[in-house]
């Protein structure tokens, strides 16, 4: 197939969303393009800023914030799945995270993840449950540990004084 296909092709499917170089190639590879002719029409696609991996990057994870506050590692992770370069995806997430306060973001998620723990539940089970969750959310394990024992701790004193 011709470079003007796989072009006219890659165009169609940005004008839906943006993609990084990688999901572009892979889509186009899907479709029975020549790797050389996807290769090509990536490239300029990615010299004329069409596609441009480190903006995707900024932009998933402010959408990612804007929906819940994450931590590092699951942004980068996220980022690297769609076949963002690790430099690219690190750099993207610093600088989304650097406004933003991590301890602030964690009680956030765990407060409203404990919530749904029974009032009576023990606050070992509470703290490891929350932890898994901060994890879960790509929160520094050490601050997700801190985090946790802080909201176990708010709990039982809700449960207590209920």
């Amino acid at each position: 197939m011709s470079a003007a296909r796989a072009r006219d092709a890659a165009l169609r499917l940005l004008a839906v969303r943006e993609r990084t170089c990688r999901e572009l190639t892979d889509r186009l590879a899907q479709r029975g393009f020549d790797r050389d002719v996807v290769d090509r029409v990536v490239a300029e696609l990615a010299s004329s800023k069409l596609v441009d991996d480190a903006r995707f990057a900024a932009e998933l994870v402010r959408s990612e914030l804007r929906r819940a506050p994450a931590g590092s590692a699951l942004l980068e992770a996220k980022l690297r799945r769609k076949g963002v370069a690790p430099d690219v995806a690190r750099a993207a997430t610093t600088a989304g995270l650097e406004s933003r306060d991590a301890r602030r973001d964690a009680l956030e998620v765990a407060r409203k993840h404990a919530r749904s723990a029974r009032p009576d539940a023990a606050p070992a089970v509470v703290e490891r449950r929350v932890a898994a969750k901060l994890a879960r959310r790509g929160f520094d394990p050490e601050l997700a540990r801190d985090v946790a024992r802080v909201v176990a701790d708010e709990h039982a004193r809700g449960a207590a004084s209920e």
